[in-house]
């Protein structure tokens, strides 16, 4: 978004004037994560901010998307959060120039996750993998970023090819 945020603190929650509904799930409270001090995140003047909303949404997410209504729905959910951003910090109103909501379905598209389940290792039904490798939680933290986890991923990668005394390859993150 176009303001700094700075003086506001990393982690933020408060609680909702208006619950937020998502199908079922209603959420009283927001929890932001706040990367306006995190040059690699906010360029000077800009901020970036992160919430998460758990719950089993599922179900809705996947009516929406059969109804053609999946963007309809975000628009939506993307609105109500404005608007109770814009209660706690008056700087972001008409500000926001980017926003992005990941569904249980991203995370199904993307990763294969069942039910979308965004910190998934297995399946239903299915066993762990043979020689599957698990990341250190200690490397991350919880709601970590796409570009984080691919990094770490990487360095992962790069430490499976090393013990399997396979030649390495390069990818190329821009920065």
């Amino acid at each position: 978004m176009n303001a700094d945020l700075k003086k506001y603190p990393h982690i933020y929650d408060f609680k909702l004037k208006k619950p937020i509904k998502i199908g079922e799930d209603t959420h009283e409270y927001l929890s932001i994560n706040n990367y306006a001090s995190d040059s690699d995140y906010s360029p000077n003047g800009k901020t970036a901010l992160t919430i998460i909303l758990n719950g089993d949404t599922y179900d809705f997410w996947k009516k929406a998307k059969e109804k053609n209504q999946y963007a309809e729905e975000k628009q939506k959910l993307a609105d109500a959060i404005i608007d109770a951003l814009s209660t706690q910090i008056p700087e972001i109103n008409g500000q926001v120039e980017v926003w992005d909501i990941a569904t249980p379905l991203t995370y199904e598209r993307y990763c294969a996750n069942w039910r979308g389940s965004w910190m998934t290792a297995m399946t239903q039904g299915k066993k762990m993998m043979k020689n599957y490798f698990i990341r250190n939680r200690s490397q991350s933290q919880f709601g970590t970023s796409f570009q984080k986890n691919t990094k770490i991923a990487y360095r992962q990668s790069m430490t499976v090819l090393r013990l399997r005394q396979r030649k390495a390859f390069t990818i190329f993150f821009a920065t």
